[in-house]
């Protein structure tokens, strides 16, 4: 199988939601186990040729009553180093087999796409028996990380005043997304002047929060989190002013 890579956090258009969730946004490997630890059966490709996705373990099966050959078998396998998630199917062409990275594009709909951003599957996710009787908040919070609760203190923060002081917020909070997604940050949450990110390291999640009121941005990790490196915070820093300088 060839060598791929997943797609970019920068390259995906996120939306925030009504109830100040971000969507769509890419999953980080460890959010790829997670997800296919929580989920074992899917309903994929409603609008073209519907099949039903059923993983156990390392197994895949996929049941298609509109295909040629209607079932077949395959193998699952989770690169959470390379955020991707790969499957080898035996015979069947549809879906191919390859390697994916796997989009949430709402609180139970996920596509896996190439690293061209083609949709080779776009799938809702139906409960396991031990999930049964949840209700869709209840299925979002297995695949989405803990966030810290609102209100919270910052560590180690960099306070800075935009060069521009006639900036608005909304033009400093837009600086903000871009420069974390250019440091491959997980928009986590956001309102009128706050936005929050995470970023997995190692097997360890670090939270950022990025404060806006204009002309001045505040920049720390969450307390009570584990701490980054005080580079990253210079890095988005530096980040928001290059995006500041050429708006």
């Amino acid at each position: 199988m060839p060598t791929v890579n997943a797609v970019s956090p920068a390259t995906v258009e996120s939306k925030v939601q009504p109830d100040g969730t971000v969507y769509p946004r890419v999953l980080t490997g460890a959010d790829i186990t997670r997800h296919f630890s929580s989920y074992t059966r899917m309903h994929a490709n409603s609008t073209s040729r519907p099949f039903t996705l059923t993983i156990s373990r390392r197994d895949a099966e996929r049941n298609c009553p509109t295909c040629q050959l209607k079932e077949d078998y395959g193998r699952i396998r989770i690169q959470e180093d390379k955020n991707l998630v790969c499957i080898d199917w035996n015979k069947a062409t549809y879906p191919e087999s390859g390697c994916f990275s796997l989009i949430q594009t709402s609180d139970s709909t996920f596509d896996m796409r190439t690293s061209a951003g083609k949709t080779i599957m776009a799938y809702t996710v139906v409960a396991s028996a031990s999930t049964a009787g949840s209700s869709e908040q209840a299925l979002q919070s297995k695949v989405a990380p803990p966030i810290p609760a609102q209100g919270t203190t910052l560590s180690r923060t960099i306070i800075f005043r935009i060069p521009k002081p006639d900036t608005d917020t909304q033009r400093l909070m837009t600086a903000g997304q871009q420069a974390l997604h250019l440091r491959e940050w997980s928009l986590e949450s956001c309102d009128k002047n706050c936005l929050r990110g995470s970023l997995e390291k190692s097997g360890v999640r670090h939270w950022v929060e990025i404060r806006v009121q204009a002309p001045y941005v505040e920049i720390g990790f969450i307390t009570g989190t584990q701490e980054g490196k005080p580079g990253w915070l210079e890095n988005l820093k530096k980040d928001m002013l290059t995006v500041l300088s050429r708006s």
